[in-house]
């Protein structure tokens, strides 16, 4: 299944880059990066489980990236 078809629950857009780096630390190697084929966006996508909710949640995080006009229009 492509990155472009897999069912996420949660999308988080982060804007800084001091706010990214945070929370990939937390979430470790359960995320992996992918490139979206058609715009210059990496996704990370992995799991979390929410022991209060006894389930498990898609998480998509996109941080902002650099500026300029591609990211922008992306």
């Amino acid at each position: 299944m492509s990155v472009e078809t897999e069912r996420v629950d949660i999308l988080l857009y982060i804007a800084l880059k001091e706010e990214f780096g945070v929370l990939i630390k937390k979430l470790g190697d359960r995320f992996q990066s992918k490139e979206l084929s058609d715009i210059a966006l990496t996704v990370f996508i992995g799991d979390i489980f929410s022991p209060v909710l006894q389930r498990t949640f898609r998480v998509a995080v996109v941080p902002a990236g650099k500026m300029g006009n591609t990211r922008h229009a992306a």
